[in-house]
């Protein structure tokens, strides 16, 4: 099981109400992140993976999209028709203001797309802010919106600074049914993300 240190604040839970709050005042360390950062090369291979995949333009859909780093580290170098969105308004605001394109609003669990809208679906350090509760049922989102590709990673440090809303989930159980994956890590001094690559 990968696991993520528990959140202790008060705050966790899966009350709509209360995760607005935190996401709405949640640090810049939520969103923005080093371009020396471990989850850079992380992004980078996605590129490398994108590019050597799809040779003719394709739709994706960046799922919890921080600070727009990855419709900035895509956009003109392959030929990918980027939707980002996002539970966060303060997010949603931050990537607007480094993108100049709004993200679409989620409410958390219900993705407001149509089955099979997108060729990749891009969850990067995503699920682990998922209560256990609805973990499921936001990973069946997830599947109905793709029309072949996700790709998800999760980082597996401790989350000293970031620990609110943070959640352990058995991903191994989570992922039974996809028997057409492949899973990766990315070790490092004081952090590790594990990822995986779904073709459904």
């Amino acid at each position: 099981m990968v696991k993520c240190r528990p959140s202790k604040s008060k705050t966790a839970g899966s009350s709509p109400a209360l995760r607005s709050k935190f996401w709405s005042n949640a640090e810049d360390i939520h969103f923005n992140i080093p371009e020396n950062n471990l989850h850079i090369r992380v992004l980078d291979d996605l590129h490398y993976w994108a590019k050597r995949t799809f040779k003719s333009s394709f739709s994706l859909l960046d799922i919890g999209q921080g600070n727009g780093r990855l419709l900035k580290r895509f956009d003109g170098s392959i030929p990918a028709e980027v939707t980002m969105v996002d539970f966060s308004e303060k997010g949603r605001r931050l990537a607007q203001g480094n993108t100049g394109i709004l993200p679409d609003k989620w409410d958390g669990v219900t993705l407001p797309y149509k089955n099979n809208s997108f060729d990749l679906l891009v969850l990067f350090d995503v699920l682990l802010h998922i209560d256990p509760v609805l973990i499921k049922q936001v990973w069946s989102e997830v599947k109905r919106v793709s029309s072949r590709y996700i790709f998800v990673t999760t980082s597996t440090f401790p989350l000293s600074k970031s620990s609110h809303f943070c959640f352990s989930h058995d991903y191994e159980t989570l992922f039974k049914d996809e028997t057409s994956r492949v899973t990766f890590e990315y070790p490092h001094r004081y952090a590790k993300i594990t990822g995986w690559y779904f073709d459904l």
